[in-house]
């Protein structure tokens, strides 16, 4: 259930802001950030957020975003909005 509504929540966002993911079964969304994702999850990762860059799958512009509990997933897009 967790999973469900995280994801949900989190494609709620990316919608929001204008940012292309890939619809998703899984309990991960890949969604593209329309920069260097790889400098990007560098960048989260020094403020404590985790998240794959998908350079080495030719997608040099997505990252992979697992879901989390509300509180984690709250604080990636608040993160993400910050750049």
């Amino acid at each position: 259930r967790m999973v469900l509504e995280g994801r949900k929540f989190l494609a709620a966002e990316f919608d929001k802001l204008g940012l292309f993911h890939v619809p998703s079964q899984a309990n991960f969304i890949l969604v593209q950030v329309k920069r260097d994702a790889e400098e990007f999850s560098r960048r989260l990762m020094e403020r404590g957020v985790i998240v794959r860059a998908m350079n080495e799958f030719g997608l040099p512009d997505y990252l992979r975003v697992s879901v989390g509990t509300m509180d984690q997933n709250r604080r990636f897009i608040s993160e993400y909005k910050k750049f």
